[in-house]
């Protein structure tokens, strides 16, 4: 779960360079810790058509327009950051007289930031998740090489130093 949850960082700190952005703060000074919804909303805010496919496929990546109860990118930082320093995943057995075995392994209920997240399957989460996310990080990363490839050549030597 941590590890999907890196690569969010990693993949905003990817844009921040290849896109040469500069995100500063209320004083005008470069920002250094970035992560992914900082770089999303800077995209955002430059209003630049350029963008505007890679922006789609940001917001598919965090769940933008979902209901943020239904959304697995939510609930994958919400654990990730609420489970740094607990335990909250429970082995359930499940043994009957039949000569099967039964294992589920559940994520506990638990809220972070004021949102609830209700039990959940761990093994079925973090395969729905991973697929939903390989797909789509995929995509963005094409869609940086298809605007790196697009930029004239004084830009991309600019970019690349």
């Amino acid at each position: 779960m941590q590890n999907m949850h890196i690569i969010h960082d990693i993949l905003g700190y990817l844009i921040y360079k290849v896109l040469n952005l500069n995100i500063n703060d209320r004083q005008g000074k470069e920002i250094s810790n970035i992560y992914l919804s900082r770089v999303v909303n800077h995209i955002q805010s430059l209003n630049d058509n350029r963008y505007k496919h890679l922006l789609n496929l940001l917001f598919q990546l965090i769940q933008k327009n979902e209901n943020k109860k239904n959304s697995y990118f939510k609930y994958l930082c919400d654990f990730v950051n609420h489970s740094k320093h607990c335990f909250i995943v429970e082995q359930k057995t499940n043994i009957q007289i039949c000569p099967t075995i039964e294992k589920n392994y559940l994520f506990e209920k638990f809220s972070h930031k004021e949102i609830s997240h209700e039990e959940m399957d761990a093994i079925f989460f973090i395969n729905t998740e991973y697929n939903r996310e390989a797909k789509l990080i995929i995509q963005i990363e094409n869609e940086l090489i298809n605007i790196l490839e697009s930029k004239p050549k004084d830009t991309e030597n600019e970019i690349t130093k």
